[in-house]
């Protein structure tokens, strides 16, 4: 891996953001983020990545899900989810607001270039199970990692192949679920 790096130098571009990490530079970077691994320096200090971390886009919708995509999970959503449920749905889909393509999902972006959990039930990198404050990275070909502090976790995935849309946050929202539901 080193070696494909060797030829870069202070005017080298690497076109696909650093797609290349290794698991262990991903973990060193998130400890150092958040203040806690013993060999690393703090990258920031812990009050300015608790100002960093939080919602900064407020109620705006994530317009990176299309309309088609938000309409396609609400269908799922009234097939499988059981009617005392139907109620949240409808909210999250904006009834009453003259919205007719589906749900809306709020972008909670971070002052770090991740998203930030928040409250409600909606589609979520880290997780519809993850702690309000947890913080999602997502990179290309489903690519992250999430950093739920009030329960001491960080998971990692690293995948292979591109996933585009929506489905890119479903497999991420799963993958979040399954390991914060393995260490209950």
């Amino acid at each position: 891996m080193m070696k494909m790096f060797s030829a870069f130098d202070e005017r080298a571009e690497v076109p696909s953001g650093n797609a290349f990490a290794e698991i262990d530079d991903i973990l060193l970077f998130t400890e150092a983020l958040i203040g806690r691994h013993p060999n690393a320096a703090p990258i920031i200090a812990p009050e300015t990545f608790g100002m960093a971390r939080q919602n900064q886009t407020g109620d705006m919708p994530l317009e990176s899900v299309t309309a088609a995509e938000r309409y396609k999970i609400l269908l799922q959503i009234l097939r499988t989810a059981p009617p005392s449920e139907l109620a949240a749905a409808r909210k999250a889909a904006g009834e009453g607001q003259g919205r007719t393509d589906g749900p809306v999902f709020p972008a909670n972006f971070t002052l770090l270039g991740s998203y930030v959990r928040g409250e409600g039930d909606f589609l979520s990198p880290a997780g519809r199970t993850a702690s309000p404050t947890t913080i999602a990275a997502v990179g290309g070909a489903s690519t992250s990692f999430v950093v739920d502090t009030e329960r001491d976790l960080t998971l990692i995935f690293l995948s292979a192949g591109f996933v585009e849309g929506s489905q890119k946050l479903e497999r991420l929202e799963r993958f979040a679920d399954l390991a914060i539901g393995a260490i209950r």
